[in-house]
């Protein structure tokens, strides 16, 4: 296995799965063999291989019916294009009735397999049970429906996210931050930019709050893109420019780079060295006056 966790660090999925399968052949004992199977049959699934992960995950359940090896045939299935096949998965995984994070990580699964099956509404419970198996840990609970209302949002079914949303708790400032970049989302699909912008703001107020890294960078990419799209390229280069600044107080100058220099070379990229040039510019000289 440490070899395996070589090749994992390389970047070798497909290696290091194959080592990890050696790994179960090896094992001699029905529970490893299985961990290994499961294992093997995730890298799989992340290397792009979906009808091997579900061969693996097969053989898992074969070896040690279990809801862990349930979880594993049903995300695998997933990633096949056989929703149906994966909501069967882990409704066999919860009907042994699991507990606490086993029992959310299961519901959350088996709410992802019900709206690729077509059936949100059956997904938003699902959504509410994993959040109430972690009903002992408030925060977790309330990421947890943070998820749910982002999964039903992509999936295009706002009128559930929101509903859902309504019900999360958001005394959490990242919590809070997630919902508001997710509502600024969904003005934006009912093309109120102002909305969007507004819900932007309380997102990026909300990181900041809670010196959240990474809901501060989603917030801001997201304020220069609303800015750019209403035709303010100053706006643009100040969200990402002020962003970069503040960060670097959170995380430090390499961390602030990496998180802000490819949106302003996109913004350079899209906008010719000369229209980025007079945005930088305008804002430097705007900065100056106070």
């Amino acid at each position: 296995m440490i070899a395996a966790r070589a090749r994992l660090v390389a970047g070798d999925l497909a290696g290091a799965g194959r080592l990890v399968e050696d790994a179960a052949e090896a094992a001699g004992e029905a529970a490893e063999e299985a961990r290994c199977l499961r294992l093997a049959s995730a890298l799989a699934r992340h290397a792009g291989d979906p009808d091997r992960a579900v061969a693996l995950a097969e053989r898992a359940v074969a070896v040690a019916p279990v809801g862990a090896s349930y979880q594993a045939a049903g995300a695998a299935a997933l990633a096949a294009g056989d929703p149906a096949a994966a909501v069967a998965d882990f409704e066999t995984a919860l009907a042994a009735s699991p507990t606490g994070e086993l029992r959310a990580a299961l519901e959350q699964g088996h709410a992802g397999a019900l709206l690729a099956a077509g059936r949100p509404d059956d997904a938003s419970a699902a959504f509410r049970r994993a959040a109430a198996a972690l009903a002992d840990r408030p925060a977790a609970a309330a990421l947890s429906l943070v998820d749910g209302v982002g999964q039903l949002q992509f999936a295009g079914y706002a009128d559930l996210a929101e509903r859902l949303a309504a019900e999360t708790p958001a005394g959490d400032h990242a919590v809070a931050s997630s919902l508001a970049l997710l509502a600024a989302g969904r003005a934006l699909d009912r093309k109120d930019p102002e909305a969007a912008r507004s819900h932007a703001e309380r997102a990026r107020a909300e990181a900041l709050a809670g010196r959240s890294a990474a809901g501060y960078v989603a917030a801001a990419v997201a304020l220069a893109g609303l800015a750019d799209a209403a035709g303010d390229p100053v706006g643009a280069y100040a969200s990402l420019a002020v962003g970069w600044a503040t960060l670097r107080d959170l995380v430090g100058a390499d961390g602030a780079r990496a998180a802000f220099r490819p949106s302003l070379l996109e913004l350079r990229r899209r906008w010719g060295t000369a229209g980025f040039a007079e945005a930088k510019a305008a804002y430097e000289a705007g900065v100056r006056r106070g």
